[in-house]
């Protein structure tokens, strides 16, 4: 990875710009909840969507990826296995977002760079917000911790390493787990590198532990695969080093973290031992 790499700047409209962003980081608004769950970046779509399509028409690649899927889920429409407005909600869910951030790369111009940096600056001042949820519920301020007075479709986990599993602005922990991983990779790459790489170490730093500290299964694997990947395991030389952090990391969380532990129990009890009992048979389970 290139430290310090230099890129021309595209010109974006500020407004433009965090429209685009607030639809990546925010889930936990829901405007109606029938026939469909109506989330803010559905409105963001509608508003910048025309306008896209002005300036750069119908990306036809996403046309022949969207065709395949059509084909699929007709045919099981046809054959009765779902209803025709499954196949309306999710194939529609699919054609916005797709076409939409295909056009959002078309508006950087392919600066995958500069749309990257951005990303980061979100990611941390989200994790800054994060903190203060952490340290909210510490003194027991609620309204610092649990924001369902502001978002309708966020929820509020006890848990975790510290008493609750931080969620930040996202519906849940295995959001804020999704959606920052990538962020997790530079921060790690920077802590374990001594890198500066698009952001600095203390913002690496803040990262990298709101990410664990969310307690979630899907953030743990990502983890693990991440510390594969930034400690060069793919390497022969390298795979003995980062096979010993992955395996003393998932003992840390397995003897710490009593959630990450139910997850395991729970997945090891559905896969391997075949106990499909209630307890046993939860999203997380499949996840991993």
């Amino acid at each position: 990875m290139k430290e310090g790499l230099e890129y021309k700047e595209t010109k974006v409209s500020k407004v433009i710009e965090f429209l685009i962003f607030i639809s990546v980081f925010i889930s936990s608004y829901t405007f109606f909840k029938q026939p469909f769950e109506g989330y803010l970046h559905y409105l963001v779509f509608i508003l910048l969507i025309p306008f896209f399509a002005l300036k750069y028409g119908y990306p036809k690649y996403i046309a022949q990826i969207l065709i395949g899927f059509a084909l699929v889920g007709l045919s099981n429409v046809f054959l009765d296995i779902y209803p025709p407005f499954d196949f309306i909600k999710i194939w529609g869910g699919l054609l916005l977002s797709l076409t939409f951030y295909y056009y959002v790369l078309c508006y950087y111009k392919f600066n995958l760079q500069q749309i990257f940096k951005v990303y980061l600056t979100w990611t941390y001042y989200i994790c800054l917000i994060g903190y203060v949820q952490l340290a909210s519920y510490i003194v027991g301020f609620g309204f610092g911790y649990n924001y369902g007075w502001l978002f309708n479709k966020w929820g509020f986990v006890e848990g975790g390493l510290m008493g609750l599993r931080v969620n930040s602005v996202f519906s849940e922990p295995a959001t804020l787990g999704t959606t920052l991983a990538p962020a997790a990779y530079i921060a790690l790459y920077n802590l374990l590198h001594k890198k500066n790489f698009l952001i600095s170490k203390f913002q690496s730093l803040v990262i990298i532990s709101i990410f664990i500290l969310a307690s979630s299964s899907t953030a743990y694997i990502g983890l693990l695969i991440i510390l594969f990947l930034v400690t060069d395991s793919l390497k022969v030389r390298y795979f003995f080093v980062g096979a010993v952090g992955i395996v003393l990391l998932v003992s840390t969380l397995y003897s710490y973290s009593d959630d990450f532990k139910y997850r395991i129990d729970s997945s090891r009890a559905l896969w391997i031992d075949q106990d499909y009992s209630i307890e046993n048979t939860n999203s997380s389970s499949f996840v991993l």
